[in-house]
């Protein structure tokens, strides 16, 4: 076999040598453009100057506005712009939404009605509620009157819807009225329709000569019951007895004529809820009590002072709302209230707080204790 040579060793195809030319050809290239490669500027660094700047003023931004946000301001919710409901802390879809309900011709005609606003945390509306401010609107009142009929005697009990608005009633109010009515609740004198909540005093005494309520049969006689410590317990009548409403205990109350076990522990409960009573006319009110039974015993009652028990300045809310003329909403916005403004000092400071009307403001009068 013949040894092969060094040029068999060295010999190249066509297509090798057609390669070594090209990589000859790139490597001259690369030689060539080596000047203009050492002028090309290759960034290393960024600067993040504007960024950190952007993120301090956002940082700035957002420490003004929780300053804004804890000390909220008076406010209509009627006319206040979309700018200041943000400064209140809301946010801006929210102030949007609120901006396109007025403009639809929504109104808030009172505090409360803020609250159905939706997407409002619950802690927002109490947060802000004691801000709310909404003046009365003369305009709206003379076009209601405008249309309204001159009243008419009319039984509280039947009256329609229809025939409540003729007569200048507001619609809040009619309604109400005739939900107490759905319900079962039934008016058996013509001062209990004046706890219609939304009734305003003006409506209810435009139309209190008016109502009529027909005499309903009284009842079969009942007597007293007088526990006896001779033999079984027996009913008896004493009509000279006199007892006062915030001292007498049960078996006192039961010597008045139609007053049993039952009702003498629905009247004491009551007392003890309220703090006592301020008027002998609170105990008409009693749950269950017939009028007619409180009429027959009314000549027999006497009222002492009631001592005032409702430390408002110290209370919490869950005691406040145990109270039957304190609602739970109002109990929250009376302490809210008083976080953010201080101890009440005196009556004008307890009207600022706007979900008690002058009405409810009265009546609980002689239970409140300021000085504390």
């Amino acid at each position: 076999m013949e040894e092969p040579t060094w040029k068999d060793t060295f010999h190249y195809t066509q297509s090798e040598r057609r390669g070594i030319f090209i990589l000859a050809l790139l490597l001259l290239l690369l030689l060539l453009a080596r000047p203009w490669i050492k002028h090309l500027s290759i960034p290393t660094k960024t600067d993040f100057t504007a960024f950190q700047k952007a993120i301090k003023a956002f940082e700035e931004d957002k420490k003004a506005r929780e300053v804004m946000v804890s000390q909220p301001f008076p406010f209509n919710p009627n006319t206040a712009s979309k700018e200041e409901l943000i400064q209140l802390g809301l946010d801006t879809s929210l102030a949007q939404r609120i901006i396109n309900y007025r403009s639809k011709s929504g109104r808030f005609y009172q505090p409360k009605d803020f609250q159905k606003i939706y997407g409002l945390a619950t802690k927002d509306y109490e947060r802000l509620m004691p801000f709310i401010t909404i003046p009365k609107q003369k305009a709206i009142v003379k076009k209601e009157t405008s249309r309204r009929i001159q009243p008419y005697p009319f039984d509280p009990n039947n009256i329609s819807k229809k025939a409540l608005l003729e007569m200048g009633i507001s619609p809040k109010a009619a309604q109400q009225w005739i939900n107490y009515r759905n319900k079962g609740g039934k008016f058996k004198q013509k001062e209990e329709v004046a706890k219609i909540y939304a009734l305003t005093s003006s409506e209810y005494q435009r139309i209190a000569p008016y109502l009529r309520i027909p005499p309903t049969r009284s009842p079969a006689k009942k007597v007293a019951y007088v526990p006896s410590s001779k033999g079984p317990s027996s009913y008896s009548a004493i009509p000279s007895v006199k007892i006062d409403v915030n001292t007498a205990k049960r078996d006192e109350w039961q010597q008045l004529t139609g007053i049993g076990p039952y009702y003498a522990k629905q009247i004491t409960n009551f007392r003890s809820k309220l703090g006592g009573f301020a008027t002998l006319e609170q105990i008409a009110a009693t749950y269950g009590l017939p009028d007619s039974v409180f009429q027959k015993i009314k000549p027999h009652l006497l009222l002492s002072t009631v001592k005032p028990q409702l430390t408002i300045n110290l209370m919490d809310t869950k005691t406040l709302a145990a109270h039957p003329y304190i609602q739970k909403r109002q109990a929250k916005a009376i302490v809210n209230y008083r976080k953010n403004h201080g101890a009440f000092k005196d009556w004008e400071d307890l009207r600022k707080v706007s979900v008690l009307s002058e009405e409810e403001l009265l009546r609980l009068k002689p239970y409140l204790n300021l000085k504390d």
